[in-house]
């Protein structure tokens, strides 16, 4: 009898211990569920849908030391200063000014019968692009408040030009147009309102008389605003501005950068090749040709032409025509390489277009600019760029 007990004693004394080390696992099992879901959390706090799409297709890896940086930086100027900067590139106005004007964006011929040109300091942003040929074309970008005499030789509309320029939801004022722009534009394929010299010449545009045609139309910002109070245009702007950084030694704060005081890009001739310089001493880069020439010439008012960021925009282009139309894959989610440019230091980096945005990109990073012009060059790929 007392066996018996003394076995029934041992076989409860096994069952507390198989229930404590079940209550042990069930603990260490929800405590990892605890953490897991707070890892989850954190990573949803931080998840941006476009940046996510862009490190899925380019495998980038992240760096939060980085990450943290730029964000205080820019999150801090653009919840307190968005007001008292340009929405296009960031430089700072003087109080009374209003910063939420539609925008202009404006076709300027770059050949050079059309030279020099007018109102190309003023842009507060300027796209060049390959329009026929080995010819480029413009795209200056305004902000609404600027006041410009004088912008021209105005030219015609391409379907890539259009694409661009709707990123800023402007008044999109061409001379006439391919007939693919001109199709689209005319059925709001696009999010721009369009001002067209072919339909409007005699209201808003002007021609030189000493200039042969069809270079020699122009128009004004005055003019511009006459059209947009005439036919009752929405004068307001939804810009979801760049980051902007005003930091000398951004660039530094990634692995990679390097030396950029001579840009070289070629687009096929040398009157339409570009050459950067930096000036270190104002921190600002001037245009040359011919390797030595500064482009005064570019400019009617024969001032020197110059930027603070540059950016080598690499897109897939393929010739459409005998003329040597070209297009260019700027659809929704396009994206490729990209070289940053500013503060006499380059990075190479990626771009991505989603939403009718384009947005430029250092690792997972939205890349910020430096307050003061942007000057975008789009190239095909494979073309040749020389950085020393």
């Amino acid at each position: 009898m007392k066996e018996k007990k003394e076995k029934k004693k041992r076989k409860i004394d096994i069952n507390k211990g198989s229930s404590w080390i079940l209550c042990l696992l069930v603990f260490i099992i929800i405590d990892a569920f605890a953490v897991f879901l707070f890892y989850i959390y954190r990573y949803m706090q931080t998840y941006d849908e476009s940046v996510s799409l862009y490190m899925y297709e380019n495998k980038i890896e992240t760096n939060n030391e980085l990450e943290l940086i730029g964000d205080s930086i820019s999150d801090s100027l653009n919840k307190e200063n968005l007001e008292n900067i340009s929405k296009l590139n960031g430089i700072k106005l003087e109080e009374g000014i209003d910063n939420n004007l539609k925008p202009y964006a404006v076709m300027v011929e770059n050949s050079s019968d059309a030279r020099p040109v007018s109102g190309i300091n003023e842009a507060s942003i300027v796209y060049e692009a390959l329009a026929e040929g080995k010819i480029t074309r413009f795209l200056f970008v305004y902000d609404g408040f600027i006041n410009v005499s004088k912008i021209g030789p105005i030219r015609s509309a391409r379907p890539y030009f259009v694409k661009i320029a709707e990123e800023y939801s402007p008044l999109y004022v061409h001379f006439g147009g391919s007939d693919q722009a001109l199709h689209e534009i005319n059925n709001n394929y696009y999010d721009v309102s369009s001002l067209n010299g072919m339909i409007y010449e005699n209201d808003y545009f002007w021609r030189n008389i000493y200039q042969p045609a069809p270079h020699n139309a122009y128009t004004s910002t005055d003019l511009i605003n006459d059209y947009i109070s005439d036919f009752e245009i929405e004068n307001t702007n939804s810009i979801k501005s760049y980051k902007f950084n005003e930091n000398g030694d951004y660039l530094s704060n990634f692995e990679n950068n390097s030396s950029a005081k001579e840009i070289f890009i070629e687009y096929g001739s040398s009157s339409y090749d570009v050459i950067w310089k930096y000036d270190e001493e104002n921190n600002i880069y001037t245009r040359y040709y011919f390797k030595n020439n500064p482009y005064h010439d570019l400019d009617s008012l024969n001032n020197e032409i110059k930027t603070k960021n540059i950016i080598i925009q690499f897109v897939e282009t393929s010739i459409i025509d005998n003329i040597g139309r070209r297009e260019m894959n700027l659809d929704s989610s396009s994206y490729g390489d990209v070289i940053l440019i500013r503060d006499g230091k380059y990075i190479y980096g990626k771009w991505l277009r989603e939403n009718k945005k384009t947005r430029y990109f250092i690792d997972e990073l939205e890349y910020e600019f430096t307050n003061g012009k942007i000057w975008v060059n789009i190239v095909p790929i494979n073309t040749n760029i020389e950085i020393k």
